[in-house]
């Protein structure tokens, strides 16, 4: 069926990568070279990221007669609730599941994937820090052809994981991660019964994987809505994952 093999032959340009084992090699290893960016990302919007944090709910100290520290003025007093202690009462914690789709037309700048992706991380590291757990998942091959759709997922972090940004880099920010990695997975996938030997199809809109995926209870993003539609604006990417600021 295929009669291309990019995944291997695609230029450093074009993919971001010199072959097909240094993008392996990220993949498994971990990419920090944008950590920096993230950081300054970070640091640019501290004001946002207070505004989350305050939102927090925080636990309230209260008189009782058993604590953890005597409060003093009510001891000497004699009265009962001489001690201090902290009412812990179960809440739940708040959720976020996302899926972030990368990938676009063969014209897209690789920075373009770059700066959706910093934007994207820098975004979930915020709401990580807030205190809000996420699960994220990553389609990294969106393409359609003849009316079929390909698109492979894989689960990059789950709710009670930590967001280990060394490791989610690559995934969510390297352009291999779909010109080689995903072009991969076209070349050597068995399900598809339409032909893409000629080309690795058309990329498919964010309305399109939104209705054909129909996750009510996840947020979908692609790196055409990051990068064109809100210009890789964090304050937008939190207001679309429902994160109130």
């Amino acid at each position: 069926m295929w009669d291309s093999n990019s995944s291997r032959t695609g230029s450093k340009e074009f993919t971001g990568t010199s072959s097909w084992e240094e993008a392996v090699s990220l993949l498994k290893n971990g990419y920090p070279d944008y950590l920096d960016d993230i950081k300054k990302a970070l640091n640019k919007s501290k004001k946002l990221t207070s505004k989350m944090y305050s939102k927090m709910p925080r636990p309230v100290p209260e008189n009782h007669v058993f604590g953890f520290v005597p409060n003093v003025p009510n001891a000497l007093r004699g009265l009962p609730q001489s001690m201090i202690t902290i009412e812990r009462n179960p809440q739940k914690r708040k959720t976020i599941s996302i899926l972030y789709s990368i990938g676009d037309a063969c014209w897209r700048d690789t920075d373009d994937f770059i700066d959706a992706g910093v934007a994207l991380v820098s975004a979930i590291n915020m709401i990580e820090a807030s205190g809000i757990r996420t699960r994220l998942q990553l389609g990294f091959m969106p393409s359609t052809q003849s009316g079929e759709i390909v698109f492979p997922t894989v689960k990059l972090k789950d709710f009670g994981e930590p967001f280990a940004l060394q490791k989610i880099c690559f995934p969510l920010i390297h352009p291999s991660m779909f010109r080689r990695i995903g072009f991969k997975y076209l070349e050597t996938c068995p399900f598809c019964t339409k032909d893409f030997s000629f080309g690795y199809g058309a990329p498919v809109d964010l309305s399109t994987l939104e209705e054909c995926l129909n996750t009510k209870d996840t947020y979908v993003l692609n790196t055409a809505w990051i990068k064109d539609k809100i210009g890789c604006d964090i304050e937008q990417i939190l207001t679309k994952l429902g994160v109130c600021i």
